[in-house]
């Protein structure tokens, strides 16, 4: 097994009321079989991004969009994309967040692989659609 990674981080604070963060992840992964080269496989490539947005509209208050992307050359997995979006307000001593977590409501992963003499079907049940309320006291 060949495998190949690369990765590109970067964070960014072009004005005083927006930073911007971002990651992307590419794996390639090959099987070679030294004895029957036939049996080598082709390579398949993942891809992985994520981007971060931070607003800070006032004092106190800050918006975050949270974005990830899943893709590959694979033929049996589909596209996955989940949108994650938050408001927050800190004061000095307390501080209250509403988080809304996968938006598009990206629940399950798929993968269906056609074999010689056998078909294989999973599914993974991913992170679920919520909205969380969060109160922090300073004590």
């Amino acid at each position: 097994m060949n495998t190949t990674s690369v990765s590109f981080n970067y964070s960014l604070r072009p004005a005083r009321f927006l930073s911007v963060e971002g990651k992307s992840n590419v794996n390639i992964y090959k099987q070679k079989n030294l004895t029957a080269p036939e049996l080598s496989s082709d390579p398949t490539t993942d891809w992985e991004h994520l981007l971060k947005l931070y607003v800070f509209p006032a004092k106190g208050w800050m918006l975050s969009v949270k974005n990830e992307l899943f893709h590959t050359n694979d033929k049996s997995i589909g596209v996955n994309h989940f949108l994650d979006l938050a408001i927050g307000y800190k004061a000095k001593r307390w501080e209250l967040s509403v988080t809304a977590n996968n938006l598009i409501d990206t629940s399950e992963f798929e993968r269906r692989t056609l074999g010689n003499t056998v078909e294989w079907y999973s599914i993974t049940r991913l992170r679920p659609r919520e909205v969380l309320a969060k109160w922090c006291l300073d004590l």
